[in-house]
Order: structure tokens, then C-alpha cells, then sequence
């Protein structure tokens, strides 16, 4: 599992070298369609500077078409471009498309949506490079659900302490307020599965076991993607019957007490108690006041998950990934 970033002009002049320490792989935006084409201003210099760093990227397009003329001139935009900044070399990560812009692209019907993504990923299959999807959960749920979308890699953005979508993902953005040195303010985080999720596995491939040792709670997917393992379902089956649950991978449905099972298993200890703890998850609730200034949160916050830093009395600091985002009554927090 590799740990990744994605970027764009909205972060600013970065600071690469610095990045390379804290990070797999970048996803570098390249630009924005629809009624006019407009290419991120900091594309070719995040490019270049990937290039000397030897940080691996992907590059992603974020599309407000709303006409086949429209998403045919941005699929010619994005190879353009690249043919541009990398002059030969490849690049090992996907050219993903963003379908998710409220005025444009989710305005439209669900064959629509579909026959834009297949004439832009047919673009740039037949250009060389890999096509993809990045979309939130719901809209992989319910609006990119055409049989042509199970074709292409997929990145699902659920702002959560799991990625719950069903379906096969590759890549999953689970924050955007994501803190990284050598970027200014906040970036979305996103973990990349190394392997393709797990099908059929014979006794000859069998999956080096999860140390989930440490993991308090319910779930067997919350404690995969907390410790960083994959937590597709084949995965799931493949590991209840090495570790005796089942005695054969068709035997496990996830049900519920299987899972419970599994978890124990693997190490992690089942509790359902909400008691707030240091590391538990939580989100706030709507209008919840910043203690340390006094004031309400910005939007962005309210949209993402974080965990507890520390507890004092009935003030609760939180943070992703030990970086303090702020401080709350312990009343306003909803645990996730």
C-alpha cells in the first residue's frame, strides 16, 4: 500500500524535496474543462520537479462538460499537455477523470455520464497511458454504475475512517485536510492498493496475515485500512479461511459475526464502546466552536473524520495523523 498526495495550483509553490520524505506518489492536476479549457497553473513545475525528485505521479482532470464536443476537447487538452511536460518519459500512475462538478457534469443522465467517461478514457488508452475515475462514494454508488465503468481503475473520495464503497477501488482519498511538510495549509491524502484486490486465491498464494494488535472496535475494514492492509471483500474471504473461520472462501458472506471473528483473529479487540479515547474516530457537529479561537470552523472541517490527540477534562483535542487541528467540548464531537 502506498501513501499519496494530490495537488494543484490551489497549493501553491511546494516544496518537493521535502514532500519525497513524507510521501509514495503524487496525483498532479492538470487542468479543467468544459465551456473553456483552463490548464493548472502549477502542473509543469509539480512535473518537472516529480521528475528530479524521482516521486512517482499520476495525473488527474477535472471535467465540467456538459456536450460530447466539450469532453472530446478535453481528453485532446490532457494529452497534449502531457505530451508537452514529460517530452518521452511515463509516468507509472493513472490519467484519472473527475466527473463531480455540481453545475456541469452531475447535471447530466446516466448514459450521458457514461459516454463521456468512455470517449475520454478511449482517448487516452489509445494514447498509451492507463484512464481512471476519481469520484466520491455516492456518485460510484449511484451515477457511475455502467457497466463501462468497471473497466477502468477507480479512486473513491469518502472522508472517512474507512472506505466502505462495496465495489473494486484502487486508490482511496480519505482526507482532504491532510498535512504534509513541505506544503503550505491542508492537501488531500489518498492510500493506493499495490495489488489488485484479491479474487480467487489457492493455497499456493495465500495472503501474509494482518497484525491488527492495537485496533479497539467493530470493524474488520476499519481495522485493515486503520493499520494500512487491503480490505476489499476478496481480501476478507481470503483471510477467514486461513485463519479457520471458514473452510472454504465461498462459506464467508461478511456477516456481521464472521467479521467480529476475523478481527479477534488477526489480534484487534471488539469493542462497541463509545467512550471517547485517544485515537477514536470522530466527526463534529454542524457549528461546533473552536475553544482555542473562539470562533467556528471552517466548512472544509465539518466534511472530514479526525481522531482524538488528547482528552482533558471536558475539552477534546483532535487531529489527523498527530497534527492538532483543534480543540472542542467533548459534547460537540459525534463518534464515528
Amino acid at each position: 500500500m502506498k501513501r499519496g498526495i494530490a495537488v494543484s495550483e490551489e497549493n501553491g509553490r511546494i516544496d518537493w524535496k521535502t514532500v519525497k520524505k513524507n510521501v509514495d506518489f503524487a496525483m498532479l492536476c492538470c487542468g479543467l474543462g468544459g465551456e473553456e479549457i483552463e490548464m493548472d497553473s502549477c502542473f509543469q513545475q509539480n512535473v518537472t520537479a516529480c521528475f528530479e525528485q524521482q516521486i512517482p505521479f499520476g495525473v488527474y482532470w477535472y471535467s465540467r462538460s456538459v456536450t460530447i464536443q466539450q469532453i472530446e476537447e478535453e481528453w485532446k487538452a490532457t494529452l497534449t499537455q502531457l505530451k508537452k511536460v514529460l517530452n518521452g518519459r511515463i509516468i507509472q500512475y493513472p490519467v484519472m477523470l473527475y466527473l463531480g462538478d455540481c453545475d456541469t457534469t452531475l447535471t447530466l443522465k446516466h448514459e450521458e455520464l457514461a459516454q463521456f467517461a468512455q470517449i475520454y478514457c478511449e482517448g487516452i488508452r489509445k494514447a498509451g497511458y492507463e484512464p481512471g475515475i476519481y469520484g466520491n462514494k455516492y456518485w460510484f454508488s449511484h451515477l457511475l454504475t455502467a457497466p463501462c465503468f468497471h473497466q477502468w481503475k477507480k479512486w473513491v473520495i469518502q472522508h472517512h475512517k474507512e472506505c466502505t464503497f462495496s465495489g473494486t477501488y484502487q486508490m482511496w482519498q480519505y482526507t482532504s485536510m491532510g498535512k504534509v511538510e513541505g506544503i503550505t495549509g491542508y492537501v488531500r491524502k489518498s492510500l493506493f492498493y499495490e495489488e489488485e484486490p484479491v479474487t480467487e486465491c489457492g493455497e499456493g498464494n495465500w495472503l501474509e496475515l494482518p497484525n491488527l494488535t492495537g485496533y479497539v472496535g467493530t470493524s474488520i475494514v476499519g481495522a485493515l485500512n486503520q493499520k494500512r492492509y487491503p480490505s476489499d471483500y476478496g481480501t476478507r474471504k481470503q483471510l477467514a479461511l486461513q485463519t479457520g473461520i471458514v473452510r472454504e472462501k465461498e462459506d464467508y458472506k461478511g456477516s456481521s459475526q464472521q467479521n467480529r471473528e476475523l478481527l479477534r483473529k488477526l489480534g484487534g479487540t471488539v469493542s462497541a464502546s463509545r467512550i471517547l479515547r485517544e485515537g477514536t474516530y470522530i466527526k463534529l457537529k454542524p457549528e461546533s466552536w473552536n475553544i482555542n479561537t473562539d470562533s467556528a470552523f471552517e466548512k472544509e472541517i465539518y466534511r472530514n473524520i479526525f481522531q482524538i490527540i488528547s482528552i482533558s477534562g471536558v475539552s477534546v483535542i483532535f487531529g489527523m495523523e498527530g497534527t492538532i487541528v483543534g480543540k472542542v467540548n467533548r459534547n460537540s464531537v459525534i463518534v464515528i
